[in-house]
């Protein structure tokens, strides 16, 4: 076996330094041997065990007298120091132990070396069977292996914890986040999912692992499953299945040519309604657009009226028969039914100025009946009188109306007519002929009740 050096040199930091020397006990192929170890003030243990290629295993239950100058952790390196360079050495031991209370053990490699550890690593715990593999004691705890430290408890670190029944991947605060990266290099490394400190989810697909097995989002207990943005549903059914058991779902055909898009209107108050077979109920008042189709119209009491209305001054207009039960139960058609009344309907003619007075029309399928108050004024002029507005289209004939009616004409009642165009302008004359006033005395008509047919 190669002995040691005569002599070493050892340099470090300028300064006063106090070196202990102690005897180390190892042994070799060729027995047992003493070797010489420097302990440097800073704790650092340099043991000269001979040249780079001599397999030395120190006996550590001999080594009585070695120990750190002070408290602090004791660092031992070994190495050959012949020749000023340094060599390759084992160190073959049953158990490690710092020789100071509280203190600790470190193993470092010198320089860009590396610690290697060429079996199993066995933490507080005897490991198993596996080859190379790492084991910590089976104490639950939550900070069990540490990658990061953010604060000296049990939570605050990046790393592995345990409670009974899971293992936790820890973060120190809400926000920080857990990335599963794929890739082969930094500028093709990607993430693929992230789990946030705040509880949610980044994910581009999530689908199940085996063939035909349902995906299911579940809120915990009373909890819903919210979907934050669009949800988007590609199946070529297009079909939104609510329910287990007993399912509803919902259509939506593909459109022919384009996309189409559905909006549900805001309808400002918790709204029901459901458009299939049986009884169904639709509170609230409700605005349709265009037509609605149906086949019955019931009012939801019995004995109670159901109301048609228009808004404001519109009217409820029937397209097609209406019918009417009779005493007798049989029912009569009644094709429109409908009111109008202008308290200010305008004439000029004979007397000075437009005159107005009130003008009631009540249509009843195709006859129209209609009531015009009298006008009483004196005559200025030979004209017969014409109204300056007009009845509305609905009322009015599709051919030219004329009815009798009693004229006032130089302050006597005669006979007069009454005529209604197409247009809706009503005329007044004296006559049967609708001849023109007496430009004298008073001019005007008496009230009366007239008809006539539209023709519909």
């Amino acid at each position: 076996m190669s002995r040691l050096a005569t002599s070493y040199t050892i340099t470090w930091a300028s300064g006063t330094y106090t070196i202990t020397y102690a005897s180390v006990y190892a042994s070799t192929a060729f027995g047992d041997d003493a070797y010489v170890a420097y302990v440097l003030p800073n704790n650092t243990v340099y043991i000269n065990v001979g040249q780079a290629d001599e397999l030395v295993t120190l006996d550590w239950t001999k080594n009585t007298n070695l120990s750190a100058s002070s408290a602090s952790d004791l660092i031992v390196k070994i190495a050959a120091l012949t020749s000023g360079s340094a060599g390759y050495t084992s160190l073959t031991t049953d158990s490690l132990s710092a020789t100071t209370t509280n203190g600790n053990i470190v193993i470092t490699g010198n320089g860009t070396g590396i610690v290697r550890i060429n079996d199993n690593l066995g933490i507080n715990a005897t490991p198993g069977t596996t080859t190379n593999g790492i084991q910590t004691d089976d104490a639950i705890v939550a900070r069990k292996f540490v990658m990061l430290s953010a604060a000296n408890n049990a939570f605050q670190y990046f790393g592995l914890g345990l409670k009974t029944g899971a293992m936790s991947i820890i973060a120190p605060n809400s926000g920080n986040w857990f990335d599963f990266d794929v890739g082969t290099s930094s500028s093709a490394s990607a993430t693929v999912m992230r789990v946030n400190g705040n509880k949610s989810i980044d994910v581009d697909i999530i689908s199940t692992i085996s063939a035909n097995t349902d995906l299911r989002l579940s809120g915990h207990g009373t909890g819903i499953t919210r979907i934050l943005d669009q949800l988007l549903i590609d199946n070529t059914t297009n079909q939104l299945i609510l329910g287990a058991t007993r399912t509803a779902t919902l259509n939506a055909p593909t459109p022919a040519t384009s996309s189409r898009v559905y909006t549900f209107p805001d309808l400002s108050a918790d709204y029901s309604v459901v458009g299939t077979e049986g009884t169904q109920t639709v509170n609230g008042a409700k605005t349709f657009t265009s037509g609605l189709l149906c086949d019955t119209l019931t009012s939801r009491s019995s004995d109670t009226d159901l109301t048609l209305s228009g808004n404001g001054t519109g009217v409820v207009l029937i397209g097609d028969g209406l019918k009417l039960l009779t005493s007798g139960g049989t029912q009569s058609t009644l094709s429109a039914y409908e009111e109008y009344t202008d308290a200010s309907f305008g004439f000029t003619g004979p007397f000075t100025g437009t005159k107005t007075c009130q003008l009631k029309l009540v249509r009843i399928g195709g006859i129209v009946l209609y009531n015009l108050q009298s006008i009483l004024q004196a005559s200025s002029s030979a004209t017969v009188a014409t109204s300056s507005s007009t009845i509305p289209a609905r009322f009015r004939p599709v051919i030219a109306s004329r009815d009798h009616i009693f004229a006032i004409d130089n302050s006597v009642a005669v006979q007069g007519a009454i005529d209604i165009d197409t247009a809706g302008v009503i005329t007044i004359g004296v006559g049967p002929t609708r001849a023109v006033y007496t430009a004298a005395n008073n001019a005007g008509w008496e009230t009366g009740n007239h008809s006539y047919t539209i023709w519909v």
